[in-house]
């Protein structure tokens, strides 16, 4: 699998932001007894050490869960432009190509951000179904308009 630990370590720190932010919420609500001044004693506590295996084995299984390949039927597998409509209105820009790959990138920093900056999508036009690689929300999202531009 392709750049497997940049995708493992930004879930990782994605995962730790999530993690931080929930407990500055509880603590300024007030509804946490652990102090800042006592967060050490997560990192040598059983639960604290529970937290952190959870955290790095659910980081080390996105790369299987969080990305997926999509086949979509094409009427004509040389034209192109029913792809380039679907990307453009989608948001997306082209951003490198090999062949009949095409590589594909969000336009708007939020979305890149919100795919933790692994937001490629390949879109691999050698053969009919048409394959589209990358984030899983983002694949399945393409996929499905692109076989409704196809009707």
């Amino acid at each position: 699998m392709k750049n497997y630990f940049k995708k493992s370590v930004s879930y990782l720190i994605y995962l730790i932001v999530l993690f931080s932010l929930i407990y500055w919420i509880m603590v300024l609500t007030s509804t946490t007894t652990i102090a800042p001044s006592q967060l050490g004693l997560f990192f040598s506590s059983k639960s604290g050490y529970l937290v952190i295996g959870f955290a790095l084995v659910i980081s080390l299984a996105y790369p299987f869960f969080g990305f997926t390949k999509k086949s979509v039927r094409v009427n004509d597998i040389d034209d192109m432009s029913a792809v380039e409509r679907v990307m453009a209105v989608s948001g997306y820009e082209l951003v490198g190509e090999e062949g009949k790959k095409r590589f594909y990138r969000p336009t708007k920093k939020f979305s890149r951000l919100r795919m933790l900056f692994n937001d490629i999508i390949t879109v691999d036009m050698s053969y009919n179904p048409v394959e589209i690689e990358g984030n899983r929300t983002a694949a399945t999202i393409l996929a499905m308009r692109l076989e409704n531009e196809q009707r």
